[in-house]
C-alpha cells in the first residue's frame, strides 16, 4: 500500500475501530496497561511520601537543611522511572505483535501482549540511541540560544534581536520535529522484524524520507482524537488512547504488509 494510503487517518481510523470492536480486550487493556501501572506507581509514591511530609511539617527544626528522606525519594523515583520505561518498552513490543495477530485473525490476542521479551534489549538500545540524538539536539539548541543571548547584549535594535530569537527557535523546533519523525517507525520495526537497533533506526529514517508532511497530518489527527476524548468528560480517553495506539501499528502494517490495490485498468470491462 502506498504511504499516503496507509497513513490516511480516515482509513486507519475505520480499520482500527473495526479491530477495536472485534478484539476489545486485546486493544483496550493492552493500550491502557502501562497507563494503569504508571498511575498505580504514582499513587503509591504519594502515599509513601505523605508520612514524611507530615513529620517535617510538624517540626521543621528537627530536619534542618534538606530532609533525609528527600534524596531517598528522588532515588526511588528514578528507579521506578527506569522500571516503568522497561515495562513500557516490553509492552510496546507485545502490543504491536498482538495488533498484527488480531488484525490477521479477528480474534483476541491478549496473551501476545506479554510476549516481547526476546526483543526487549533491542528496543531499549534503540530508544537509548534516539534519546541521545534528542539530547544532542537540545544541547545544540542551548548553544544557539546562548549565542543569541550574547548577541542580545549588542547595540542592535530590539525588534531585530527579538526576530532573531524567534527565528532561531522556530528553525530549531522544525529541525527537531524533522529528526524525530524520522524515528517514527523504530518501535514497530523492532517488534515485528528481525533487525538490530541501528538497522531499525536506519530503516525508520528511510521509510519517513519524503513523507514527513503526511506523518505530521497523521499525528495532528491523533492529537484531535485525544482532544475529543478529553472533551468527553475525560472518559473518552479510555477509547481514544487504545484507538490511537492501534492506528500507529495498523498504519505501519498497511504500509509494509498490505498488498497494493490492483490498477484501475484491471476493472475495466473487456472491449
Amino acid at each position: 500500500m502506498r504511504f499516503d494510503q496507509a497513513y490516511d487517518p480516515v482509513r486507519s481510523t475505520q480499520a482500527s475501530w473495526e479491530a477495536l470492536k472485534r478484539t476489545p480486550l486485546t486493544i483496550v487493556l493492552g493500550a491502557l496497561a502501562p497507563m494503569m501501572v504508571q498511575y498505580a506507581l504514582a499513587f503509591g509514591l504519594e502515599f509513601l511520601m505523605l508520612p514524611f511530609v507530615f513529620m517535617f511539617a510538624a517540626d521543621p527544626s528537627k530536619h534542618a537543611g534538606v530532609p533525609w528522606f528527600l534524596p531517598a525519594f528522588i532515588v526511588l523515583v528514578i528507579g521506578l522511572g527506569i522500571v516503568l520505561f522497561v515495562f513500557q518498552s516490553w509492552i510496546d513490543i507485545g502490543y504491536a505483535r498482538a495488533i498484527r495477530a488480531a488484525l490477521a485473525t479477528n480474534a483476541e490476542q491478549f496473551g501476545t501482549i506479554f510476549r516481547g521479551t526476546d526483543r526487549l534489549g533491542t528496543i531499549l538500545l534503540a530508544r537509548l540511541l534516539v534519546f541521545l540524538v534528542a539530547v544532542a539536539g537540545y544541547l545544540l539548541a542551548a548553544c544557539a540560544l546562548l549565542v543569541l543571548g550574547v548577541l542580545g547584549t549588542t547595540e542592535a535594535p530590539g525588534l531585530l534581536k527579538l526576530g532573531a530569537v524567534f527565528g532561531v527557535i522556530f528553525i530549531l523546533w522544525c529541525a527537531m520535529v524533522y529528526v524525530l519523525l524520522g524515528f517514527q517507525f523504530v518501535t514497530p520495526i523492532v517488534a515485528l522484524e528481525d533487525c538490530s537497533a541501528t538497522e531499525a533506526i536506519g530503516r525508520s529514517w528511510r521509510l519517513a524520507a519524503g513523507h514527513r508532511w503526511r506523518l505530521i497530518l497523521f499525528w495532528l489527527f491523533l492529537a484531535l482524537l485525544v482532544f475529543a476524548g478529553c472533551l468527553a468528560c475525560g472518559l473518552g480517553i479510555l477509547i481514544a488512547v487504545p484507538l490511537i495506539e492501534t492506528m500507529r501499528v495498523e498504519a505501519y502494517l498497511a504500509l509494509t504488509q498490505a498488498k497494493q490495490p490492483p490498477p484501475a485498468e484491471s476493472f475495466a470491462s473487456p472491449a
